[in-house]
């Protein structure tokens, strides 16, 4: 059932989990423990964790307390609630698992750390993430665990893609993939890919995020992997609305909405719910982008989703601002600028839409001033890139730039693909490139 899992046959090893729990449960309650803990860890990699936590609830029998089944089933408690969003209770989890491997159980001691490193991603300490995730490397090959290799190339290639280190994340994913490739790992494949395409994406390669996150979405779904099947339509729909093609965007949203609805992670829905308001404002439907964004905000504001908040109140300006309520997206605005954990990119774009407004406001002054920290924003960002400043794999989208010019400010514009902002270059000329949010999630490679 492992290695069916390993291979990404998720429905059929959910079946043979279950059916081997089912047939043990009245004659020997310690191997149907062990299969339980392996079918809940087959529901979260389907992104059923309601279901894995509920059948984990059940205390273990006092001979099992020492066992590699009492550490694996806190590891899958651990990452249920890690990606639930319910990180005291995944800290707890990954304590104890710890402490029993560390006595009694030592081979595991590598997956544990993987899966301690993926609860640090989400709780923004990569540093932290980083540390894990190379212990977990370094015992995956001490131990000669090819599987356990791959999850954790993968995952570096994550911390560095949070960190904005591009050049270092495709690295280590090509690593994981020629890996996971050589053992025949679908599951990881099928994430592997969808990084990598996010990655082509991030840095507004199109074509190349298009290809790569259509492999990784039919790769997920051959494989049964509904979760990781969802999150690659959300990142395919995001890569059709940079391109404007909002009809396909839109389709696919959808899609992946109606999935996600049926799934327990609250941050999907919110990344559709996003999409899917930023395609109504772009096609001038103002009303449907206000109905996606208030179900998207209520579900931040009631603590199921934390990722998505200041994605959420940057779309929420945009709207504000669409409706003419100039000083309300305003303060919104500032809002996203001044919180110390926003990423690059919509801090950049919060800059970006701040000096639209304020020159909308009639304040030229101020919008110049806001329009420069926007271009500082994104010079820092190429400057990121540190091995190569064009990088082949990833390069930045290059082309001719639009020159404008408003009534109320006479500066020269330069029009970034895929958004309707303006910035100014105050007479040299910028390439035009394309920063998207690191909020869009990459799928963390830490599934032992």
């Amino acid at each position: 059932m492992r290695e069916e899992a390993r291979r990404g046959e998720l429905d059929a090893a959910l079946a043979d989990a279950d059916r081997a729990f089912q047939g043990y449960a009245k004659t020997d309650i310690e191997w149907a423990w062990r299969f339980r803990v392996q079918k809940a860890h087959i529901l979260v990699l389907r992104g059923s964790l309601n279901d894995a936590l509920q059948l984990l609830n059940d205390a273990l029998p006092p001979s099992l307390d020492r066992s590699d089944t009492a550490v694996r089933r806190r590891m899958v408690q651990g990452l249920a609630h890690d990606f639930s969003q319910q990180f005291n209770e995944a800290v707890k989890d990954l304590n104890d698992a710890e402490e029993i491997a560390r006595l009694y159980q030592p081979a595991l001691l590598g997956d544990i750390a993987q899966a301690r490193g993926t609860l640090e991603v989400d709780r923004k300490r990569y540093g932290e993430a980083a540390a894990a995730f190379r212990t977990s490397l370094s015992i995956a090959r001490q131990q000669e665990l090819p599987f356990l290799e791959v999850l954790a190339f993968g995952s570096l290639g994550n911390v560095a893609m949070q960190q904005e280190h591009f050049d270092e994340a495709v690295d280590w994913y090509r690593l994981a993939l020629q890996k996971s490739q050589s053992i025949g790992a679908a599951s990881s494949l099928a994430i592997t890919l969808g990084n990598i395409g996010w990655n082509y994406s991030a840095l507004g390669d199109f074509e190349n995020a298009e290809t790569m996150l259509k492999e990784a979405e039919s790769a997920a779904s051959r494989a049964g992997q509904v979760g990781v099947r969802v999150y690659w339509l959300v990142a395919l729909g995001d890569v059709y609305y940079r391109q404007r093609r909002y009809a396909d965007a839109e389709a696919i949203s959808l899609q992946a909405l109606a999935l996600a609805r049926n799934m327990d992670s609250k941050r999907t829905v919110t990344e559709c719910l996003n999409t899917l308001s930023e395609i109504a404002l772009a096609t001038d439907r103002l009303d449907v982008a206000e109905r996606y964004n208030r179900e998207a905000s209520k579900i931040e504001r009631s603590g199921l989703d934390q990722f998505g908040i200041l994605y959420s109140l940057l779309v929420s300006g945009r709207i504000e601002a669409a409706k003419h309520h100039l000083a309300q997206a305003e303060d919104i605005f500032q809002t996203v600028i001044r919180d110390p954990a926003v990423e690059t990119a919509l801090r950049w774009e919060a800059q970006a839409r701040l000096a639209k407004v304020c020159g909308d406001e009639g304040q030229p002054t101020q919008a110049e001033k806001e329009y420069r920290k926007a271009i500082g924003t994104i010079e820092a960002a190429r400057a990121s890139v540190s091995r190569d400043p064009q990088p082949k794999l990833l390069r930045w989208r290059q082309a001719g730039f639009v020159r404008s010019t408003t009534q109320k400010n006479s500066m020269h514009c330069c029009f970034f693909i895929g958004s309707d902002t303006n910035i100014p270059t105050s007479g040299r000329s910028l390439p035009r490139r394309q920063l998207i949010s690191a909020s869009r999630r990459r799928l963390t490679l830490s599934r032992w």
